[in-house]
């Protein structure tokens, strides 16, 4: 596949459930998304709305829908690797402090391709294997 680096529209969707509560965020902004080696690759800024402000995420995600790899640049950076049936140990840093945390994906859907697309991942979060949270969280890329 032929890489692509275009502005493209991201929007990104969480929902995070917890304690029996939910908490709902949503972004839209520009990013970019690209292609590469049976991968794809959105990177997009946070904003004061994710709690993330001045960071860079970047998803990586297998177009085979097997693994999808989050990283975050900045004053709180998190190294996240989500897998479906198989626990992750991962750096996450809140803004509050920095953490492991274990991570299995429960669903993965990639449904890019060169023109965008739409990504959608679960995951299970625990601290010393006890589930701490339940997350959705569905990207949506298209070219402006």
């Amino acid at each position: 596949m032929r890489q692509i680096r275009e502005e493209y529209l991201i929007r990104v969707e969480s929902i995070q459930e917890a304690a029996g509560e939910k908490e709902h965020i949503s972004l839209a902004t520009k990013g970019e998304f690209c292609l590469k080696d049976r991968s794809s690759y959105i990177t997009y800024k946070e904003t004061e709305a994710t709690g993330y402000a001045d960071c860079t995420t970047t998803i990586k995600a297998d177009l085979s829908g097997n693994k999808v790899g989050m990283l975050r640049f900045g004053a709180a950076q998190s190294q996240l690797t989500i897998e479906k049936d198989i626990r992750h140990i991962c750096h996450y840093d809140s803004g509050a402090g920095a953490f492991s945390l274990g991570i299995t994906a429960d669903e993965i859907r990639c449904n890019l391709t060169e023109q965008g697309g739409e990504l959608v991942f679960g995951y299970l979060l625990d601290f010393d294997e006890q589930v701490v949270s339940h997350n959705i969280v569905q990207i949506s890329v298209r070219k402006i």
